[in-house]
This record gives C-alpha cells, sequence and structure tokens, in this order.
C-alpha cells in the first residue's frame, strides 16, 4: 500500500517532505500486528494505518489513501503544502536503507494494482517484504533494482495474510505514480540513508 508524503506518521512521525512517498502509515494507538512468518526472519512489531495529516493534495482527515489521476494532477508540486518542521531527534529514529529487490509478485487481492516485493537490505536486516503501488514498473524492471526503504516502522497484516514489513520510497509524479528513489550502483545493500 501507498501513501504520500514520507509519511513517517505510519510510525508517529511527522512528514518530512511532501514529495516523497512511502508504503503505509501507523496510527501510534493501533494494537499490535500479529508477527509474520518465522520463514521470512520477522519479528512482532506494531500495526500501522493510513492517515492523512491536513489539506492539499491528500485532502482534509480521512485515511490518506493514494490516488493516480492525470486529470487533476493532485501531487503537483503547486498544490503541495509544506509541512510542518518535527524534532531532528525524531527523524533520527528513523531506520531507512538501501535493499536489492529479489522477488516481485504480483498481488491482486489489493484493492489498487500492487506488487508485492521482497528486499534484502544487507547482512544486519536481511530480506523484508512489503506491498507497494508499483505497477507503473515490469516486474523485470524491479527485479534486482536497489531501492530505499524504511525498515524500522512496524509491521502491517495485509488481505490474504500477507504481512508488509518495511515502507519502500518514491518520489510522486504529478498523477499520483510513483517513481522509487534510485541509488547510485555501487551502493552496498544495507547502507543506510542519512
Amino acid at each position: 500500500m501507498v501513501a504520500t508524503g514520507l509519511h513517517l506518521l505510519r510510525h508517529g512521525f511527522a512528514s518530512i517532505s511532501p514529495r516523497f512517498i512511502v508504503a503505509s502509515t501507523r496510527s501510534a494507538s493501533a494494537p499490535p500486528a500479529p508477527a509474520p512468518p518465522a520463514a521470512r526472519g520477522a519479528t512482532p512489531s506494531s500495526r500501522f494505518t493510513c492517515r492523512r495529516t491536513g489539506t492539499g493534495a491528500m485532502g482534509a482527515g480521512g485515511k490518506g489513501q493514494h490516488v493516480i489521476d492525470a486529470a487533476t494532477q493532485p501531487y503537483h508540486p503547486e498544490k503541495l503544502e509544506r509541512k510542518a518542521d518535527v524534532p531532528i531527534g525524531d527523524f533520527f529514529k528513523v531506520d531507512i536503507r538501501v535493499g536489492v529487490v529479489t522477488s516481485v509478485e504480483p498481488y491482486p487481492e489489493m484493492r489498487k494494482p500492487s506488487y508485492k516485493l521482497e528486499v534484502d537490505f544487507g547482512p544486519v536486516v536481511g530480506k523484508l517484504w512489503t506491498s507497494a503501488q508499483v505497477t507503473n514498473y515490469a516486474k523485470d524492471e524491479l527485479l534486482g533494482r536497489k531501492v530505499v526503504g524504511t525498515v524500522n516502522l512496524g509491521s502491517k497484516t495485509l488481505p490474504k495474510g500477507f504481512v508488509s514489513q518495511f515502507l519502500v520510497m518514491g518520489a510522486l509524479n504529478p498523477d499520483g505514480t510513483v517513481q522509487l528513489l534510485q541509488v547510485p550502483e555501487e551502493t552496498l545493500p544495507g547502507s543506510a540513508v542519512a
């Protein structure tokens, strides 16, 4: 699931930049999610839901659903309000890493076209799964691609019991299509993003 605005709100943080997107947002009061399957090396974590944080392209109130709309271009930079400042200490709590996509699977159970992505974040974090609305990329474009993900925001159980364990990050085109963030090819899996 893709939410807009580098919504670190998924994990209780305020947004950093309105032009970046991540996979989901967490409610601080949400109950814990079931533990992800052991085969994926996951641990129990917090449950998260999408939430909007104000007005602008995302609208006021509601659930922060990511939309793709070529006619209204809801994410055009001229329509995006600047978000409130956040304490730097809160930002430094977020673990953003580089990983390599190792598996891409269709996810037809989601309401909006999505893939299940397995990403290897190196020797410390390991392989994690997520769901993302990045079907504007062909599967072969994603497989082996280096991506940026936020890995310490908790897990969410999605339809059919799939557990999303991290947020893949990208920038939104004006119409809402996702452009995954790119890193230099020589960047090692597991490298921290600062």
